[in-house]
């Protein structure tokens, strides 16, 4: 892809290292704008800007791209850390369990995907392990908040899991329906310990 263009998306204009991930040069345009051709119509997974770019990439014979936070994303979550990786699909988004998407199309076929590249998954995975590393990495490590040892910096408190996401998320909205997890709270505390399946996080009180 020569480059891609967004369609308005001041979220993903501001992202400061998007051109250097996608490897692409990025543009901005205005809705009613011809995407030139070698280039895509991008958008931000099945937000608005996503839906937008797939009805006017559709509408133009161009190509689409839905972007959304990689898997190893960053240090922090939110605007203050730019995403380090991220996820550029070319038929849906991972998360929505009604359509299809590149990852979900990739697994399903029949190509050996750790053809070639064996022993970097197996580094990755060993250092992913060794570093404890996960989406956002700014978190103290788990089994210290589950044993209910100090952190450094953070008051002392009780956690909490639940296994679905807040039902704002476009993971929730999109991804198919999840049961309430038996035991949602560790270690237990008597009567006052309850599930709370309306959240993915860890629930720190």
């Amino acid at each position: 892809m020569d480059s891609y263009v967004s369609l308005l998306d001041f979220g993903i204009w501001r992202q400061p290292l998007l051109a250097r991930v996608l490897g692409s040069e990025f543009r901005i345009a205005a809705p009613g704008a011809r995407v030139p051709p070698g280039a895509a119509a991008v958008g931000w997974g099945r937000k608005r800007s996503g839906r937008r770019a797939v009805r006017i990439a559709r509408a133009q014979g161009v190509p689409f791209r839905l972007l959304e936070d990689g898997f190893l994303r960053s240090y922090g979550p939110g605007r203050g850390f730019a995403p380090l990786s991220l996820v550029a699909d070319d038929v849906g988004i991972y998360y929505d369990s009604t359509a299809p998407s590149a990852l979900e199309n990739l697994l399903n076929s029949g190509r050996d995907l750790l053809q070639g590249i064996g022993a970097d998954v197996d580094r990755a995975h060993e250092l992913i392990l060794r570093h404890r590393l996960s989406k956002y990495n700014a978190a103290p490590d788990w089994d210290d908040v589950l044993a209910g040892r100090p952190v450094p910096g953070r008051p002392a408190r009780r956690a909490c899991w639940s296994s679905t996401r807040p039902p704002a998320t476009s993971a929730s909205r999109w991804a198919a329906p999840m049961r309430p997890p038996s035991r949602p709270c560790w270690p237990p505390r008597g009567p006052r310990t309850r599930a709370r399946p309306s959240l993915s996080r860890p629930i720190l009180r």
